[in-house]
C-alpha cells in the first residue's frame, strides 16, 4: 500500500481512537482499551487482541483490574500480574501499565463484505485477478441493543458505535469508482473512499422521513458499497474502527423548545387576532384616504410649478457656475505666475542688499583711507619749520652779503694805498669776493624760491586737506546712504517674502481650492439641474397619476372591507388548523428527543469491552481490517504473504502509523 494512503488511513483511525477517550483528569484509575481484530476477506473475525492501558495517579503500589481476557502479557514492563478470576492486581512503581490479550467474546458491530462481478456474486478467492465490473458490500451490524418504552411503545434502541470505514482502491487499476456515502480521496496514485456511520442509529430513530427532513441533517447507511471498472483485481486491508460514541444530535430541539413552540401557536392565534382587528382599522384609514385624494391633488400641482421655476433657476445656475469655473481657472494660473515672479524679486532684492553690503564695506576702507589723508594734508609744522630754517638762512645769507660787499670796499680802499699793494695780492681776493658774492647771491635766490614753493605747497596741502575732508564727509554720506538702503533692501526681502509666504501663496491656493469647489459645485449643479428635471418630470407623471390614484384609492376602500372579511376567514380556518396541526408535530418531535435521550444515554453507560473495576473512568475502541485479496503468483509470494500475517495485527495496526 502506498506510504502516503497509510498514514492518511491511520490519521483517519487515529481521529477516532482520540475521538473516543473521554476519561476524566481526576479519576484515580485511568483506563484505555484497544480491541485490535482480524477478519478474513468476508469479514468473518480471525483472531482478537486486546491492548490496555492502565494510568494511576500513584506512581508505586498496587493497581487493581478486572478484566476477562486471556493470555494476558506484560508488553511495556517486568511486572507480573496476579490474576484471580477476572480480577487483577499490578504491583507496580510505575504510573502506567501496558498488557495485552486474547479474547472471543462477540464483538458489538459485526462486518460481512462481499463482492460481485459484472453483477454476479463471486468468492473473493475467485476475484483476484479478474477483470470487469466490480461491486463491493461492507455491511455494519450493531449486536447491542435494549427494549425501552418511549412514548407508550415499547422500541428497539442500540449502542450507537460511531463506525468509520477506509479501504485503498489503486487508481491504475479501479477505474470510474462510484460510492453510494462516504468520501473518494485520491493523491494521484491511489483512490482511498471513507465512510462514516453509526449501525443501528437509523433503525433507534425509527423515525417518518419528513420528520428526518424536518429535524435531522442525518443520511447514515449502515452499508457502504463500491462500484468500479477494475483490471487484475487486487484489493488491499479494509481498516474499520469503531468507538462508543455518538455524532452530533443537538440540532434535534430540547424539550424548552417544543415548549417554546407551543407558546409561539398561542401568540400566533393572538397576532391572528389582532390582525383581524387591524383590518378593520385599515378598512376605515382607507376610506378616510379616499377622501382626502382630492387636497392630495391639488397640493400635487403646486408642486409641479414650483418644481418647473426649480428646474429654470438651476438651469441658470449652471450657465453662472460654467462662466466662474472658468474664470477660477484663469485666476488660478495667474496666482501661480505671480507667486514665481514675487519669490524671483525677493530673491533679486537679497542679491542687491548683498551687492550693497559688499560695497559699504569698501566704501569705509576708503573713507578711512581719506581720513588718513586728511590728517597727514592738514599737518603743515614741517614745512613751516623749513620755511622758517630758510627765512632764518636767508638772513644769514644777506648778512654774508653785505660783509662781502664791504670787504670788496675795503680791498678797493687798500687798493688805493700804493704801499700796501706789493704786500698784498689784492686780486685774488677781489676774485675770490666776487665768487663768494655770486654764489650767495644765487644762494639767496635759491632761499627765496624755496620758501615761496614752501608757501605755495602750504596753501595746496591746506586746500587738498579741505578737499580731502569735503571727500571723507561725502563717503560718509554714501555710506550712510549705502547702509540705509541695505536695511531697506532687507525689510523689503522680508515683506515680499511676507507676502509669498501669507498673501500669494495662500491665494494661490485659495484659487486652486475655488476651482476644485467651482468644479464641485459644477457638477454638484449638473446633478442638481438633471434632478431638478428628472423632479419636475416625475411630478408631471405624479400629477398625472394622481387622478389614477383616486381610482385606486377608492378601490383600495373597496379591497379593505374585503380584507377585514377575508382576514376573519383566515383566523377561522387557516389558524385554528394550523394549531391543530402543531400540537401534533410536537408529539412527533417530543418522540424524537425521548428517543435521542436514550440513545445518548447508552452511549455514556457504555463502560469497557474486556472489564473494569467500578471506581476506573475508561475508554474503549475496536481497530478491525479484512485480509487483503492478492494475485497469488508464485510460491515465494505466498511465503512472503504468510510471514507477514505471522507477524500479527499488532504489528501491522503499528506500521500505519510509521
Amino acid at each position: 500500500m502506498n506510504k502516503k494512503i497509510n498514514k492518511f488511513i491511520s490519521s483517519i483511525t487515529a481521529a477516532s481512537l482520540v475521538f473516543s477517550i473521554t476519561i476524566t483528569a481526576n479519576a484515580n484509575v485511568l483506563k484505555d482499551e484497544t480491541i485490535y481484530v482480524n477478519l478474513d476477506n468476508r469479514g468473518n473475525v480471525t483472531e482478537q487482541t486486546v491492548s490496555s492501558w492502565l494510568h494511576s495517579d500513584e506512581t508505586s503500589g498496587e493497581i487493581k483490574d478486572k478484566s476477562n481476557l486471556s493470555d494476558i502479557i506484560n508488553i511495556k514492563g517486568d511486572e507480573v500480574p496476579v490474576i484471580d478470576g477476572d480480577n487483577i492486581t499490578w504491583t507496580t512503581d510505575s504510573p502506567d501499565i501496558y498488557y495485552k490479550g486474547a479474547t472471543d467474546k462477540k464483538l458489538p458491530i459485526s462486518t460481512e463484505v462481499s463482492y460481485k462481478l459484472d453483477g454476479k456474486s463471486i468468492e473473493p478467492s475467485e476475484l483476484a485477478g479478474k477483470s470487469g465490473e466490480v461491486e463491493i458490500s461492507v455491511k455494519l451490524t450493531n449486536n447491542l441493543s435494549v427494549t425501552k418504552e418511549i412514548s407508550g411503545e415499547t422500541r428497539t434502541i442500540y449502542t450507537p458505535f460511531t463506525t468509520i470505514v477506509a479501504l485503498d482502491l489503486p487508481i491504475d487499476s479501479f477505474k470510474n469508482v462510484e460510492i453510494n456515502s462516504g468520501k473518494l480521496i485520491s493523491d494521484g496514485n491511489n483512490q482511498v473512499v471513507t465512510f462514516v456511520t453509526v449501525p443501528g442509529l437509523m433503525e433507534s430513530l425509527d423515525l417518518d422521513q419528513d420528520i428526518k427532513d424536518e429535524y435531522l441533517d442525518l443520511d447514515m447507511p449502515d452499508t457502504l458499497t463500491i462500484k468500479a471498472d477494475v483490471e487484475n483485481f487486487e484489493l488491499g486491508s479494509i481498516v474499520i474502527t469503531g468507538t462508543p460514541d455518538i455524532p452530533n444530535l443537538d440540532e434535534i430541539d430540547s424539550a424548552s423548545t417544543i415548549e417554546e413552540l407551543q407558546s409561539s401557536m398561542n401568540d400566533l392565534k393572538d397576532a391572528s387576532t389582532k390582525l383581524k382587528d387591524a383590518t378593520v382599522q385599515l378598512a376605515d384609514g382607507a376610506t378616510e384616504l379616499n377622501e382626502n385624494m382630492a387636497s392630495l391633488n391639488t397640493g400635487l400641482a403646486a408642486l409641479y410649478s414650483g418644481s418647473t421655476d426649480l428646474k429654470n433657476g438651476t438651469s441658470d445656475l449652471q450657465s453662472g457656475l460654467t462662466a466662474a469655473n472658468a474664470g477660477s481657472d484663469t485666476l488660478a494660473a495667474g496666482m501661480e505666475t505671480i507667486e514665481t515672479k514675487t519669490n524671483y524679486v525677493a530673491e533679486s532684492i537679497g542679491a542687491l542688499k548683498a551687492g550693497i553690503d559688499q560695497a559699504n564695506t569698501g566704501a569705509l576702507k576708503v573713507k578711512a583711507g581719506q581720513d588718513q589723508l586728511t590728517a597727514g594734508l592738514s599737518d603743515t609744522t614741517g614745512i613751516d619749520k623749513l620755511i622758517a630754517g630758510k627765512e632764518a638762512e636767508l638772513v644769514g645769507i644777506n648778512a654774508l652779503l653785505a660783509g662781502v660787499t664791504n670787504l670788496q670796499s675795503a680791498l678797493s680802499a687798500i687798493d688805493s694805498i700804493s704801499f700796501l699793494s706789493p704786500l698784498v695780492t689784492l686780486t685774488t681776493l677781489s676774485d675770490g669776493l666776487t665768487g663768494i658774492n655770486d654764489g650767495l647771491v644765487e644762494l639767496q635766490t635759491s632761499s627765496n624760491q624755496l620758501i615761496a614753493g614752501l608757501e605755495q605747497t602750504k596753501t595746496g596741502m591746506l586746500t587738498a586737506s579741505a578737499t580731502s575732508k569735503a571727500l571723507s564727509d561725502g563717503l560718509q554720506e554714501v555710506i550712510d546712504g549705502q547702509t540705509k538702503l541695505s536695511e531697506n533692501a532687507a525689510l523689503l526681502q522680508a515683506g515680499t517674502n511676507q507676502l509669498v509666504a501669507e498673501g500669494i501663496t495662500p491665494a494661490k491656493e485659495g484659487a486652486a481650492d475655488l476651482a476644485a469647489g467651482l468644479d464641485t459645485a459644477s457638477a454638484g449643479s449638473k446633478a442638481l439641474t438633471d434632478g431638478a428635471a428628472t423632479l419636475n418630470s416625475g411630478l408631471a407623471t405624479a400629477a398625472d397619476g394622481s387622478s389614477q390614484l383616486a381610482d385606486g384609492s377608492n378601490q383600495l376602500a373597496d379591497g379593505s372591507v374585503e380584507l377585514k372579511d377575508g382576514m376573519s376567514e383566515f383566523d377561522k380556518d387557516g389558524i385554528e388548523e394550523l394549531n391543530s396541526k402543531v400540537t401534533t408535530g410536537i408529539d412527533d418531535v417530543q418522540e424524537l428527543i425521548d428517543t435521542k435521550d436514550a440513545i445518548v444515554d447508552l452511549a455514556e453507560n457504555y463502560e469497557s469491552f474486556s472489564g473494569k473495576t467500578d471506581s476506573m473512568e475508561s475508554s474503549t475502541k475496536f481497530v478491525m481490517k479484512t485480509e487483503a485479496i492478492s494475485i497469488q503468483e508464485v510460491e515465494t509470494d505466498d511465503t512472503v504473504t504468510k510471514t507477514e500475517e505471522k507477524t500479527g495485527f499488532w504489528n501491522w495496526i503499528k506500521g500505519l502509523f510509521d
